[in-house]
């Protein structure tokens, strides 16, 4: 099997699991249920923050119409009953991280197992590994600045500001006596919402948004919202550099809106680490312009991407996995695969096809990992065994 296997702290011990799935959404979610009844105990690994994957980030209030037995219900609140379903067996999440590379390996008991890696050199030993990460993972979309890497989770952060507040101020913990000059990026609900909250619900900020087209991508209600705020602070919708003056850290916060895209990111070179301290931004006009900044909050959405996955060895079409529709195995021994990122004929992108896959691969995965030729079958609403499992009984 193909794989690419980042450097590793030496210091992470290997966790070793039954079963790791990858990917914390729907099918994910549903499948550590169906494995549970089984006996069977998995750990699920996921780029994002929390659990949801595209349910929560594309429509967590909007309506979902055809999910069995609930007339309706939103993308949140699926995801919320699916942990409540699967609170019994006590699956271990892991957040924040995204699979590198995976590697068959000798594992006790059972004739192979497989290694996996994330990026930050957290590393399990699985008995098998069952990948419903649907269209890829959700990673936020970089900005367009070679330098970002550079300030990436000390200065530049993705996701909500006020966890971005905690970790720069953990990090640098100096109060300074004028305001904290926050940059953030992007038009879309993220970036307004985090503009808001922060003028709203801190004292001490000098916020600037900055989007490279005049007209905001976000509905009528956070508009207006926005527009108020910045008809409180001036200069508002100005493409000039901003004119105002460094304010006292307890002074009110102020929002500016800025029409361009930031270029490149500085760096304050007396400092011994380096921090970012301006950045450069062209307006719709043309013109360069260069601005003092200690926060950078990039909200330009999340785009899905497949990642390493074509590496891993499993037989792929189109940029899916194809799979054995008994078991929804591979042609790779002990990895299995359910959701959108498989492929087989009549496959249908639905939720409620990837609960039917994780239900069957539950089976395929249990005579692996148990290494028997047959599961038995039984209903939760007449077995003793499975209703304890559950905690019902």
């Amino acid at each position: 099997m193909n794989s690419f296997a980042p450097s590793r702290p030496e210091t992470l011990p290997i966790v070793q699991t039954d079963a790791l799935i990858v990917g914390a959404g729907p099918a994910g979610l549903f499948q550590a249920f169906e494995l549970g009844l089984l006996g069977i105990h998995a750990h699920v690994i996921d780029p994002l923050s929390a659990a949801g994957g595209q349910c929560r980030e594309l429509y967590a209030d909007k309506a979902i119409y055809d999910i069995p037995g609930l007339p309706s219900c939103t993308g949140q609140e699926l995801i919320e009953r699916l942990l409540t379903q699967v609170k019994p067996f006590a699956p271990v999440f892991h957040f924040g991280e995204l699979v590198q590379s995976i590697e068959r390996i000798p594992i006790k008991d059972t004739n192979t197992g497989l290694r996996v890696q994330t990026q930050t050199g957290l590393c399990f030993d699985a008995k098998a590994v069952i990948l419903a990460n649907g269209v890829g993972a959700f990673l936020p979309r970089a900005l367009n600045a070679p330098e970002q890497a550079d300030f990436l989770g000390k200065e530049l952060f993705h996701g909500d500001l006020r966890t971005a507040l905690a970790q720069y101020q953990g990090l640098h913990p100096t109060q300074s006596t004028r305001a904290l000059r926050v940059w953030i990026v992007g038009g879309q609900e993220d970036a307004i919402s985090n503009a808001i909250q922060g003028v709203q619900a801190h004292s001490n900020l000098e916020i600037t948004v900055i989007h490279r087209r005049a007209h905001l991508d976000v509905g009528p209600e956070l508009s207006q919202a926005f527009e108020a705020l910045l008809g409180q602070s001036a200069p508002a919708h100005s493409p000039s550099p901003s004119t105002l003056s460094p304010k006292p850290a307890d002074a009110p916060s102020t929002l500016v809106f800025k029409h361009g895209q930031i270029v490149h990111l500085f760096s304050q070179e007396e400092a011994p680490d380096h921090r970012l301290s301006a950045l450069q931004w062209v307006d719709d006009q043309g013109q360069m312009h260069t601005s003092q900044v200690d926060l950078l909050m990039v909200n330009l959405g999340l785009s899905p991407q497949l990642g390493p996955i074509a590496q891993w060895g499993a037989q792929m079409h189109h940029k899916q996995i194809k799979v054995n529709t008994e078991d929804f195995s591979t042609d790779v021994p002990g990895l299995f695969a359910i959701g959108d990122v498989i492929t087989y004929p009549g496959k249908k992108k639905l939720i409620l096809s990837g609960f039917h896959e994780a239900a069957l691969a539950s089976f395929g995965v249990a005579k692996w990992v148990l290494q028997k030729d047959r599961i038995p079958f039984e209903y939760t609403s007449a077995s003793s065994l499975l209703q304890e499992r559950l905690g019902v009984k």
